[in-house]
């Protein structure tokens, strides 16, 4: 006669591992994650009327959930503005919090703009996003902004331009600029480091990027009689 009490120890494994499958699959799909950095940078001349570091959030989840963004730290230089957008709208520089619905699968830009009014300095924007239910699935994005002295002839020239702007690796760069021959352009860090030059042609061109570290970059163009400056992100 088999005993039932035998079945028992083999009958609480499988329940266990079945639990336990249960809750991390759970966790997995919960997940909210960023699509960039958790450091970005992001600078200007004082002249710009807008610098723009850019950023996004996912909700890995199959389901749609509620989220918040939240903005922590504001340190700016005085006379400074930074402002934050998200899926819905850009908000005002008074709005430290907003809420948004994402769906599953799909991504919301957290964006911080800042609005530097000619005033020379360097400030920290930190927003916290998490999921209103369950404010343990969050992630956090530090901003890191700085502004200088316009040194150049053109700043943020329309005549170069790039897309797609941030990127993963490759970036194409229009130049539509008084030049009628290739020159030579210089990739900055937020240092002011050069890191790379790169040998540009009137119209398209494809520059690499995959190499380099994740962060904001400044490319300059300069000959004998124009200069000009865009800025590049690697997320």
């Amino acid at each position: 006669m088999t005993n039932p009490n035998r079945k028992l120890p083999y009958t609480l494994h499988i329940l266990t591992l079945f639990l336990l499958s249960f809750v991390f699959s759970t966790a997995a799909n919960a997940q909210l994650s960023l699509n960039t950095a958790d450091t970005l940078y992001a600078w200007g001349a004082v002249s710009t009327t807008e610098i723009v570091a850019y950023s996004g959030v996912r909700n890995n989840s199959d389901n749609p959930g509620n989220f918040r963004w939240v903005r922590t730290t504001n340190a700016q230089v005085a006379g400074w503005q930074t402002s934050i957008c998200d899926i819905n709208t850009c908000y005002l520089p008074t709005t430290d919090s907003a809420d948004f619905t994402l769906n599953g699968r799909s991504n919301s830009n957290i964006d911080c703009h800042l609005y530097p009014n000619q005033v020379q300095g360097n400030g920290t924007v930190v927003v916290t996003v998490f999921e209103v239910s369950n404010r343990a699935n969050a992630v956090t994005v530090v901003y890191r902004f700085s502004t200088h002295a316009a040194g150049l002839n053109s700043i943020g020239q329309p005549g170069l331009s790039a897309f797609p702007n941030p990127t993963q690796d490759w970036v194409t760069v229009d130049v539509d600029l008084p030049i009628s021959q290739t020159i030579s352009a210089s990739l900055h860090d937020i240092q002011g480091r050069s890191v790379r030059q790169i040998t540009l042609s009137p119209g398209r061109n494809q520059v690499d990027l995959s190499t380099l570290p994740r962060a904001c970059y400044m490319l300059l163009v300069t000959d004998q009689h124009y200069s000009a400056c865009l800025r590049l992100m690697r997320y």
